[in-house]
């Protein structure tokens, strides 16, 4: 009983880490679709011939894949997605060393760092890995001369 205990309270965490994960792509993805002249402009400033339709297509694909993640079997390819397209996204919107001034400067310094966080997560989502928590169950067995798997 208590080990599926341990198994629903795991379940659980990982759920609501997934969830809280995604916040940041569902507001960017929203953003996108709401409000893109700003996000277009940033992309026609360095060379980019980006309209509004190509920003508003980057957020429904985010919001795609950001609702994939929910299913197991999309899982990988959603956060492969969201990867690529988050560091894309991040070099074009947020352009630190392009600032002169201290205050903006560090305020895209922050969000490209924090892009760098989301980008690093989904990379190990799309690895397929799961955190593996640290089992003493095999120094307690060769102590106790029993074997275990």
């Amino acid at each position: 009983m208590r080990n599926n205990g341990a198994v629903t309270g795991a379940r659980l965490w990982r759920s609501l880490g997934l969830l809280l994960w995604t916040i940041p792509y569902v507001d960017g993805a929203l953003n996108q679709l709401r409000k893109p002249t700003p996000r277009a402009a940033r992309g026609q400033a360095i060379g980019l011939p980006a309209t509004d339709q190509h920003v508003q297509l980057s957020g429904a694909i985010m919001l795609a894949a950001t609702a994939a993640l929910l299913i197991p079997r999309l899982r990988q390819p959603a956060a492969a997605w969201l990867a690529l397209q988050t560091a894309g996204l991040t070099f074009i919107g947020h352009r630190f060393w392009e600032q002169t001034e201290e205050g903006p400067r560090d305020q895209q310094w922050l969000q490209f760092t924090k892009n760098l966080a989301l980008i690093g997560t989904a990379l190990y989502l799309a690895a397929g890995e799961r955190p593996r928590g640290i089992s003493l169950a095999a120094p307690r067995a060769r102590r106790s001369g029993s074997k275990t798997r």
